[in-house]
């Protein structure tokens, strides 16, 4: 009963941009970025961390990761550390963007939807391109015509009246011009 949380060190984002959380009951919160020392002769071998403090803490990445993590420690740790979590975050919300932070995003969103739009016209017209090959490329159907030849008649026709002949003619049979 007589036991209590005296502090906490909460080391996150080890592997990409190292920082650390820390309270401790007679001072408060710090957070840090860790970067790391050098492995040269000039500072003896050694490669102790470095303390930057400062730093923006992503607050919503930080308790999404702890909370995975949540089942493997006693329960008591665990709702100490998410109340500290929830506290700092409180105390220290992430920075507003600035108006080049804002028009830069703005302008990369249009870019990206411009490469996009662009990208999607190029399909197209790759896809009616292959379209346009395979239809050349199919073998066209060969239309048959068929013509049917008219009857031919049973018996010779005969005229209704007689023709004369050409040789019946003269020209006593045209009238004179008056």
């Amino acid at each position: 009963a007589d036991r209590e949380f005296v502090g906490l060190q909460l080391c996150y984002d080890i592997r990409r941009n190292q920082r650390t959380l820390e309270w401790k009951k007679e001072i408060g919160f710090s957070h840090h970025a860790v970067k790391k020392g050098g492995d040269t002769l000039d500072d003896h071998g050694a490669s102790a961390a470095l303390l930057q403090k400062g730093g923006v803490f992503d607050a919503e990445k930080v308790i999404d990761r702890f909370m995975k993590d949540l089942p493997g420690l006693p329960a008591q740790v665990g709702i100490f550390v998410m109340q500290k979590l929830a506290e700092y975050a409180k105390l220290n919300p992430p920075p507003r963007p600035t108006a080049e932070e804002i028009a830069a995003a703005t302008a990369a969103a249009i870019v990206a939807e411009q490469i996009a739009a662009q990208i999607e016209a190029e399909a197209e017209a790759v896809q009616a391109e292959a379209a346009a090959a395979a239809a050349a490329a199919a073998p066209k159907p060969q239309r048959v015509v068929r013509v049917t030849p008219p009857p031919v008649p049973q018996q010779p026709v005969k005229p209704a009246a007689a023709v004369p002949s050409i040789a019946d003619f003269t020209l006593d049979d045209v009238p004179a011009k008056s």
